[in-house]
């Protein structure tokens, strides 16, 4: 598949000067044109032709309907979105639409991602309300909101396009109507399914050995219980093998990736049903075996990195980690201990790994991406310069002034006139 398929048309909406409607028609006409209808596979989902409230899409197959939330770069923990009142009214409706959320390179202009959030995971907890404008903005008193996206459950976030890639359609509608079997119209028993998964999600993916001789005991809690599949096996080689996966007394359990996991999960199934059907092939019995005691070698092995490989990587994922940490929470008293502190790391260490990796300080990693976020909503917004230096995590808009002045040489106030002027004899010229 070409990244052409997830190419955005940058000649739509040069009419408009605001850069987050011209996203809007970009990312809307997009998926017109490209996405089916998750639930009932129709080729096309239709755009509403009225701008009504929550919903931008239709299937004209199954009636299902769908709102469109996108983002530049990573999505991140959180998605700005409209008037918290009316997101909240629409969300809590019998008629809630699914949401299909999506992230985009703002420079290729590419697709990234593409995930349906089905509506039965969507309560007003997810749903962060954003401070009022303020009394000198034209909406003065607008109430936004954000989209908490980290509090949706992994089961509602269904891909359609992962890393530039579709997803089997066949798969993702199984994942669709899976989880509407899920599906609670009652608000409150929907916020206790959710509450649910979670506590399921952190319940670790494990696999353990029991040595011959041992005497174990466990069992699952009756209100909540889980459950478990076991393969037991003998022969003058199960000790051999147990010692080439790296199973090990006392070194018993081994903890699994999800994707792993399912893959085990799998051949145990496989395992299972040949037992449950009596069937008596010896030679595929034991072959699904051996595949099932690969795939674990196989994990086992590839968690034995060298130790410099592994702090390598370490240092690189600490590095991501505060990025993550400054896109998230830049507006608020971040610094570079508090950043450490959630980290788990030493501030001298983070400084030091931060600034090999990326060329700079993390410190003015900070204030650059502060000020671009600045920028961002001087142009694109009319919320007054003391609200922006406000939500940019500023300490003051004296502060965010000076700072402001000495990346660009002119004030907040001036660069936004300047900003609209140029835009303005652009659009002019084309």
């Amino acid at each position: 598949m070409s990244t052409i398929d997830f190419q955005l048309n940058s000649g739509l909406g040069a009419e408009y000067r605001s850069h987050s409607q011209q996203a809007r028609i970009l990312t809307e006409t997009w998926v017109g044109e490209h996405i089916y209808c998750p639930r009932c596979g129709n080729p096309k989902i239709m755009h509403f032709p009225n701008n009504r409230k929550v919903a931008d899409f239709y299937c004209p197959e199954c009636q299902n309907q769908y709102e469109l939330k996108s983002k530049k770069g990573n999505i991140g923990q959180k998605i700005a979105d409209g008037a918290y009142d009316s997101f909240i009214q629409r969300i809590t409706s019998n008629d809630n639409p699914d949401f299909l959320i999506m992230s985009y390179d703002p420079k290729e202009l590419i697709v990234d991602q593409l995930w349906i959030i089905p509506k039965n995971f969507f309560v007003p907890d997810m749903v962060e309300r954003r401070k009022p404008l303020a009394s000198t903005a034209k909406r003065a008193g607008w109430v936004g909101c954000n989209i908490l996206f980290d509090k949706i459950p992994q089961q509602g976030q269904i891909p359609i396009i992962a890393n530039r890639n579709w997803e089997d359609k066949k798969w993702v509608m199984q994942q669709l109507q899976r989880s509407y079997s899920l599906y609670a119209k009652d608000l409150e028993k929907r916020g206790w399914l959710l509450d649910v998964l979670k506590c399921v999600n952190t319940i670790p993916k494990q696999i353990f050995l029991i040595e011959p001789d041992q005497m174990v005991f466990y069992q699952a809690d009756k209100e909540n219980p889980w459950t478990y599949s076991w393969v037991g096996f003998n022969g003058k080689l199960a000790p051999y093998f147990m010692h080439r996966l790296g199973f090990g007394y006392p070194s018993l359990t081994k903890e699994l990736s999800t994707e792993v996991f399912e893959e085990i999960k799998d051949l145990l199934d496989i395992l299972i049903s040949i037992k449950n059907n009596n069937t008596k092939n010896d030679l595929y019995t034991n072959g699904i075996l051996l595949l099932l005691l690969s795939k674990v070698g196989t994990f086992i092995e590839d968690s034995k990195e060298l130790p410099e490989r592994k702090s390598r990587q370490n240092s690189e994922s600490h590095v991501q980690r505060a990025i993550s940490i400054v896109e998230d929470f830049y507006g608020r008293d971040l610094t570079v201990q508090y950043i450490a502190d959630k980290l788990g790391l030493n501030r001298s260490y983070l400084s030091e790994i931060f600034s090999k990796q990326m060329g700079v300080p993390l410190k003015k990693y900070i204030l650059d991406f502060r000020i671009t976020q600045s920028e961002e909503f001087l142009f694109t917004s009319d919320w007054s310069v003391d609200y922006i230096s406000q939500i940019c995590g500023f300490s003051s808009p004296s502060y965010f002034s000076k700072i402001f002045k000495e990346y660009h040489g002119i004030s907040p106030t001036e660069y936004r006139k300047s900003r609209h002027k140029r835009e303005h004899q652009t659009i002019l010229v084309k």
